[in-house]
């Protein structure tokens, strides 16, 4: 009897736990992409971030060894995806997200300036 009580109850949570993964898609939206340079080249470690123009709510992930992120679960709104990695220029642009929708946005940065600023500091003895 404890094994079949065991076997309903788990076989309940696995149901609710679909129910409730369907229900948050159904609510959300998702973007995901590869960002590369301007010769193609991947782009690990690079920051990615969206943030909700309405509200300041964002969401931000980091690429992986492809280069590839994904933002899942944002609400639909209007939204700045911002893109950068140090020794490059960042990117911006605007996107408009659906309830359900997923957006693929691949994103290239530009190699930036480097600059570097030295400061000497030189006091004369007395």
């Amino acid at each position: 009897m404890n094994r079949l009580l065991s076997a309903i109850a788990a076989s309940a949570l696995v149901c609710l736990a679909g129910t409730a993964f369907a229900q948050s898609q159904a609510t959300t939206a998702e973007v995901n992409g590869r960002v590369t340079d301007a010769q193609g080249a991947v782009l690990p470690g690079a920051t990615v971030t969206a943030t909700n123009s309405a509200n300041g709510y964002s969401r931000t992930a980091v690429t992986n060894g492809e280069g590839l992120y994904t933002l899942p679960l944002l609400p639909p709104g209007t939204y700045v995806l911002k893109a950068e990695l140090p020794s490059f220029s960042t990117s911006e642009r605007t996107i408009e997200l659906n309830v359900g929708g997923v957006l693929t946005i691949d994103t290239t940065l530009q190699v930036g300036q480097v600059t570097e600023t030295v400061k000497v500091n030189v006091s004369s003895p007395l």
